[in-house]
């Protein structure tokens, strides 16, 4: 074979090579995209529609809740008015708009369900961590605590405090939450760092002279976030949940507007029976459950990706 031969030879070879590697990239973007298509456009769906409602909080008219209307101005109280162009969801019992309301109650209900989960995914992560990697008296204690509060009633617990506090204030009903919402997330990713304690990149990481939490939060926490991520989830939806069930039985806070505070007053009020104004409490009950639903959804998709990722 001659010089000449060997040389096309060879570049017919890089070349396939060339159109080998752009196959492969291609068809792992499409197999990417057919896969992970659903989480992402649930994702941005939900997303796009807190965004438009937090930007709707914040311009005129919808950015005072507690503005009053009137049918004929300062004489007569435009309230229990029904669904209308004026008022799509009617007023309540003081003449205020029940759309602006339910706005700002989605914003505030979205907001407690985030400070929560991230309080709970906090106390979860610390004590999962920390106990593995000390090890001894230390994760004796955490997982002792852990286990007496796995099996603790929670909820009874929440609305016994919620029942003997007289102070109700959105941050104590928030902490009350949060402080019995986490052993769960704690004993699952205490399991994930004991497994990921015993690879080897770990090993060599403490041969190295590491201290045992900068192994810890820099190489083992990285490798749990996806755990750690859909523990958020589930937690920001159910402190949603457990906000409004306490609410509605007059136990939560009263001062700050949520779905749960809309509902309670549509129970105080009357609205439910026997009046029957389906337009002040079905809209608040059909975003509660639509909030967690879609909090479920997404985490069951992250759930299908991180496993498939897995494999």
């Amino acid at each position: 074979m001659t010089k000449e031969m060997q040389i096309e030879l060879k570049n017919q070879e890089e070349l396939g090579k060339k159109v080998g590697i752009k196959e492969i990239i291609k068809e792992k973007y499409h197999a990417a995209m057919d896969r992970y298509k659903r989480q992402i456009i649930l994702i941005t769906v939900f997303f796009i529609v807190v965004l438009i409602i937090v930007i709707l909080t914040l311009i005129p008219p919808f950015n005072d809740p507690d503005k009053r209307y009137w049918v004929t101005p300062d004489v007569l109280l435009d309230n229990y008015a029904e669904p209308s162009l004026k008022h799509l969801l009617g007023t309540d019992q003081l003449g205020r708009d029940h759309l602006t309301r339910l706005f700002h109650a989605v914003r505030n209900s979205l907001a407690f369900g985030l400070i929560t989960g991230l309080i709970c995914t906090g106390i979860a992560v610390f004590l999962g961590v920390i106990g593995p990697f000390k090890g001894g008296a230390v994760d004796a204690t955490t997982s002792f605590i852990t286990n007496i509060a796995l099996v603790f009633p929670s909820y009874a617990f929440i609305i016994l405090i919620s029942t003997i506090l007289q102070i109700r204030e959105w941050w104590v009903t928030m902490l009350v939450i949060a402080l019995f919402s986490w052993p769960w997330a704690a004993r699952s990713i205490r399991s994930q760092v004991l497994t990921l304690k015993e690879r080897n990149f770990i090993k060599v990481s403490k041969m190295s002279a590491l201290k045992d939490m900068r192994v810890a939060f820099t190489e083992v926490l990285p490798n749990v976030l996806p755990y750690i991520l859909l523990a958020f989830i589930m937690f920001l939806g159910g402190a949603i949940i457990a906000e409004a069930g306490i609410a509605m039985i007059g136990l939560g806070q009263q001062n700050w507007l949520t779905l749960g505070l809309l509902l309670n007053q549509a129970v105080d009020y009357g609205w439910i029976f026997p009046s029957f104004s389906y337009w002040l409490w079905l809209p608040p009950g059909i975003c509660l459950i639509l909030i967690v639903l879609s909090f479920f959804i997404i985490q069951s998709s992250l759930s299908r990706t991180f496993e498939q990722r897995k494999v």
